[in-house]
């Protein structure tokens, strides 16, 4: 997908493959005649993708900029790397002895190499639901999942019992008692969860929170940490936000050099008006 430019009229679309918490996101670059259009979507320099290939790959002058600014409204934010996080990932998965859970987006693949890293690197096994195993799975290339030797899958209901058969490294609760893991859950998993403290302890236990600072305001969030905390497990927030910081964005407007930018996402467009004076 990324380059493969797609002709639609006399409009030349060119995808172009960006680092986002939301796995293979695109620019598009738009041309028609003379005419070229950059739109950004979501995207960060602080993943795992080069931002210096992408910046390489893009014109060096476009007519008009549509421009996300998500962080714009987020005093002096730089954006930690998802190498900060794997370093303080794991040495929170080496502190705590008991359970880690990691409460993140299923599409945030980049989190989940964080964490799992950060796991393989403090000797715990990667747990993953049947959903996150689904899609890491289809995701394919180096992406964790099943059919690692330190991954299994579980599930929460027995009804997709069929469904995770298709998975050799497949576990079931009175093993995962007895392991040193690092399990992905859901808000959904409550119940699981619970059922699961009656069959290991969770002194010690972990919950890392990375999602952003705002969802824990939301009534289902605050429901699931709540239930956590009831548990027993400590709240630890491990998080980099998937919008660009301020740099990222100077950057970009550098190197395609917008005769126009038309900002989007953003509660400060105005920052965008500096850029051009």
């Amino acid at each position: 997908m990324h380059k493969h430019k797609i002709i639609v009229g006399n409009i030349a679309i060119t995808p172009f493959l960006c680092d986002h918490s939301a796995f293979d996101s695109y620019m598009l670059l738009c041309e028609s005649e003379d005419q070229k259009i950059l739109y950004t979507g979501d995207f960060r320099s602080n993943g795992r993708k080069s931002f210096d290939w992408l910046l390489s790959d893009l014109p060096q002058k476009v007519d008009v900029l549509i421009c996300e600014g998500t962080t714009l409204s987020r005093d002096s934010y730089i954006a930690e790397y998802e190498s900060d996080l794997e370093e303080q990932a794991t040495k929170l998965f080496r502190d705590y002895k008991g359970p880690v859970f990691v409460l993140q987006s299923s599409m945030n693949i980049d989190r989940l190499v964080t964490m799992y890293r950060a796991a393989k690197k403090s000797n715990r096994v990667m747990l993953q639901e049947l959903y996150l195993a689904d899609i890491a799975t289809n995701a394919g290339g180096s992406i964790p999942n099943p059919d690692f030797d330190d991954v299994y899958a579980f599930i929460t209901e027995s009804k997709k019992y069929k469904q995770l058969c298709k998975y050799k490294s497949r576990i079931g609760k009175d093993k995962i008692a007895q392991m040193h893991f690092v399990m992905c859950v859901r808000t959904s998993m409550i119940k699981y969860l619970r059922s699961l403290s009656k069959k290991m302890s969770f002194e010690n236990g972990l919950l890392v929170y990375s999602f952003w600072s705002g969802y824990k305001d939301t009534p289902k969030m605050k429901v699931f940490l709540d239930a956590c905390v009831g548990m027993g497990l400590k709240i630890v927030t491990v998080h980099t936000s998937g919008h660009a910081d301020e740099k990222a964005l100077e950057r970009l407007i550098d190197k395609v050099s917008p005769t126009k930018i038309i900002p989007i996402h953003t509660m400060n467009p105005k920052w965008f008006e500096k850029q051009r004076e």
